[in-house]
């Protein structure tokens, strides 16, 4: 992307900081619900005549390097995007979601370091194949306030 600024006043200025803010708010929503989308309900098992249902009692694990079920949805819930600093946004998981937060959002993501679970990444691994689409996301929400700001 490739923007030119010839005008230095404060009011283009701060057309340019609210046209970034606007993008990067954008991207993280996009990237945030692309994470939640991610985990899928954990496997059905087939009840007598009657149909299928979620398994309930034993606890189903995603194979190892695939996307984690959601087995309470705790974690999906917890998944958010909001302003962190100035014109810094990010997506990701929230401490006070949950009364503990999510601490194994990051075991999930990492696998632990002594090897007994595997890392299901759901973090990164939805960010990464979505590159291009966020990146046209800011370009396009960026430019339409710019556009809106400059009128």
């Amino acid at each position: 992307m490739k923007f030119v600024i010839e005008d230095y006043t404060d009011e283009s200025m701060d057309a340019i900081v609210a046209a970034t803010d606007l993008g990067l708010e954008a991207v993280s929503l996009m990237a945030a619900k692309k994470m939640a989308e991610n985990m899928i309900d954990s496997p059905t098992i087939q009840v007598g005549e009657g149909g299928w249902r979620r398994q309930v009692g034993k606890v189903v694990h995603s194979f190892p390097g695939d996307f984690p079920f959601r087995q309470t949805g705790n974690l999906a819930r917890s998944i958010t995007n909001g302003r962190i600093g100035d014109r810094e946004w990010a997506a990701g998981t929230t401490p006070g979601y949950h009364p503990e937060g999510v601490p194994y959002g990051f075991i999930l993501e990492k696998g632990t370091k002594d090897g007994t679970i595997k890392p299901r990444p759901w973090l990164w691994a939805s960010i990464k194949p979505q590159k291009r689409r966020l990146k046209k996301e800011f370009e396009r929400v960026f430019h339409r306030g710019m556009e809106f700001a400059t009128r």
